[in-house]
């Protein structure tokens, strides 16, 4: 599948990165990497703009999950990939007032029962993920919009459930679990990529919030990273950082380095 050659063609270059760091680089790695790259580009169907997948008969298909987006970020697809996938983000298709589905609509599987994998919904995390790439890759106002559409979650549940519906207001409730990783999954996507924090292997941190957001001001208080204390505000179109006792403000697309 695609989306498991992008996710592959990281961890080889993570591990890379590793073995560098070392001090014994393993090239066979990259090489590794880029073969599964140029694979993956070979499967980047324009006319469809999304990625075609081979079955075992060698035919071509496509399957629109919303598992392709796990890779928005990646260095593996360029920007014509990137906004082709994300062009599918439409109420046609992924979108429904009350979420992301996680096939979509218009895929020949699509199954309103199945909730979390046949599109009438998924997993929560699937959903922050997808936002956190946005936010991430500069599509503030799409993740926002994609963001609001799931507010429900938290006034109709007492948990963050197992998988929800897209198009009505529903849990799955043939498996109530509570998700303790999708709860997760929410909080980081606000502290990381809505906020803009990000930690550096060298201990640094940068801090640049978005500027399309959820609502106009933002506070997170006594944060703690890469022994680290500090505070964001967001306040409009600025911003102010306060470690050590001290207050940097910056205007909102700055980044502030601490």
């Amino acid at each position: 599948m695609p989306d498991l050659n992008a996710r592959r063609y990281l961890n080889y270059t993570r591990v890379y990165e590793l073995t560098k760091l070392a001090g014994e680089p393993d090239e066979t790695l990259l090489l590794r990497a880029e073969g599964l790259k140029k694979e993956l580009k070979t499967l980047w169907n324009k006319d469809t703009k999304w990625y075609d997948f081979i079955d075992a008969d060698k035919n071509r298909d496509s399957r629109y999950t919303v598992q392709m987006y796990k890779f928005l970020n990646s260095p593996v697809i360029d920007r014509e990939e990137r906004e082709g996938l994300i062009s599918h983000l439409n109420d046609e298709e992924f979108l429904s007032k009350f979420g992301l589905h996680s096939l979509s609509k218009l895929d020949p599987q699509y199954d309103q029962d199945d909730i979390d994998n046949g599109g009438g919904g998924l997993c929560p995390l699937f959903a922050m993920q997808t936002i956190s790439q946005l936010y991430e890759t500069g599509y503030d106002e799409l993740a926002t919009d994609i963001l609001r559409r799931v507010y429900w979650w938290g006034e109709r549940v007492p948990y963050m459930g197992d998988s929800f519906a897209a198009n009505m207001i529903l849990n799955r409730e043939d498996t109530p679990l509570q998700g303790d990783i999708n709860s997760i999954s929410c909080a980081q996507m606000i502290f990381f990529y809505i906020f803009g924090i990000t930690p550096h292997f060298d201990g640094k941190i940068t801090i640049s919030p978005v500027k399309h957001r959820p609502c106009e001001n933002l506070k997170v208080t006594n944060a703690r990273l890469c022994n680290k204390a500090f505070s964001v505000d967001v306040r409009g179109d600025h911003f102010t950082v306060n470690i050590d006792g001290k207050d940097v403000t910056a205007k909102i697309g700055q980044t502030v380095e601490i």
